[in-house]
């Protein structure tokens, strides 16, 4: 997700899909060249300090998925 976007999120669920890992020779050995670094960059962004600045600055709230179906089966 490009940071220019986490504004513009609207209120409710969105799903961020990734796929982190680190980088390595394991992950070049196993994975397509052209997205091995996709997946690099993802570990990265996920860790990244300015990005969870970003996200509490316009309050948006990590949680996972079983964070998610408990609030669907208590109906909220």
């Amino acid at each position: 997700m490009a940071r220019d976007e986490i504004p513009k999120l609207p209120p409710g669920v969105t799903v961020i899909y990734a796929h982190p890992v680190d980088d390595g020779e394991e992950l070049r050995g196993y994975d397509h060249p052209h997205i091995a670094p996709l997946r690099a960059s993802d570990a990265a962004c996920l860790c990244n300090a300015d990005i969870a600045a970003l996200l509490d600055q316009h309050d948006v709230r990590r949680i996972g998925f079983r964070e998610l179906r408990d609030l669907q089966r208590a109906g909220g």
